[in-house]
């Protein structure tokens, strides 16, 4: 037997076996759950009116007839295609899948902050390389030289050269016990050097050679020349050098002083300049040193000259 209702959602009819009352179906044309009700329409009607005439409440006479309340045919309702069998049909709702993002087969995801993290990590790694690579550029080679004195050895360059003096007879002689003294360019003393006068006698005694240690001491060197006035010496390593040449014979003008620019320049590694000079001539120039420079010549010409 059925049982007929109307949704509550959409108001369609629907008409059920009575066996699915209390059961939850799904509205076939608006898909609401809902609850197959105990009565039908019309048993409800009818209920309603029963108990409307036993209470003897009349319509006014007034009032027009209530309108027609016989239950309708039973072709007016719309009955599912296919009969209910006893067993509910659930409409359950699918949860809801997320979508798929789909990456392209040649691309990699990747997090951002992995990223930001090995960046960090590539950029310390590099830091730290390259300041390894300027210590051991800086000091590396000093160090080797500590511990290889043979190598410091080999590292030093050679200077040689010929100092030579006219003393008026048409004549180049050696210029024996000349001074010379390489110092390196734009490396300065802390003080200005007290020297004895160069060129003196006395020049090579141990007490005066105690006082030329300080030209070893910043990376300089210095010799003096032998009776056909040649020299050699070795400076700690090849690059720019001041040097350095004072006579033992060949003297200044009386009238001639030592250029301005040459004294700015001495005054900052010597004291006492005219006392160091002792009014000979001297050379005082820049040079590259380097393995396989030519010999350093020197030629004063004769004494008293300009």
């Amino acid at each position: 037997m059925l049982i007929r209702f109307a949704c509550i959602h959409c108001d369609e009819r629907l008409a059920l076996n009575r066996q699915a009352v209390g059961s939850e179906v799904a509205c076939p044309r608006c898909g609401f759950l809902q609850t197959v009700p105990e009565q039908d329409d019309e048993d409800a009607e009818v209920a309603a009116g029963a108990s409307a005439g036993a209470a003897g409440q009349a319509a006014p006479p007034n009032q027009p007839a209530p309108a027609d309340e016989s239950p309708r045919p039973a072709s007016e309702f719309r009955i599912p295609n296919t009969e209910f069998t006893g067993s509910c049909q659930f409409r359950i709702p699918a949860p809801a899948v997320p979508r798929e993002r789909r990456v392209p087969s040649d691309m990699i995801l990747y997090p951002r902050r992995m990223f930001y993290v090995e960046a960090g990590l590539y950029l310390l790694v590099a830091g730290g390389a390259l300041a390894v690579g300027f210590w051991i550029g800086r000091g590396g080679t000093r160090n080797d030289q500590q511990l290889d004195p043979d190598a410091a050895a080999r590292s030093r360059v050679p200077v040689e050269g010929r100092i030579v003096y006219d003393p008026g007879i048409g004549k180049s002689l050696g210029d024996t016990a000349a001074v010379v003294i390489l110092l390196p360019a734009g490396k300065y003393p802390i003080s200005p050097w007290v020297l004895p006068p160069l060129g003196r006698t006395d020049f090579l005694d141990a007490e005066n050679r105690a006082t030329l240690r300080p030209i070893e001491e910043l990376g300089g060197a210095w010799a003096t020349a032998d009776t056909s006035g040649n020299f050699s010496l070795f400076v700690p390593r090849r690059g720019h050098y001041r040097l350095l040449v004072v006579s033992h014979h060949a003297t200044r003008p009386t009238t001639a002083l030592p250029a301005e620019s040459d004294q700015t320049e001495l005054t900052r590694y010597f004291d006492q300049l005219d006392r160091l000079l002792r009014g000979f001539k001297y050379r005082w120039t820049l040079n590259e040193i380097d393995l396989g420079s030519g010999p350093l010549d020197v030629d004063f010409g004769r004494p008293g000259a300009p």
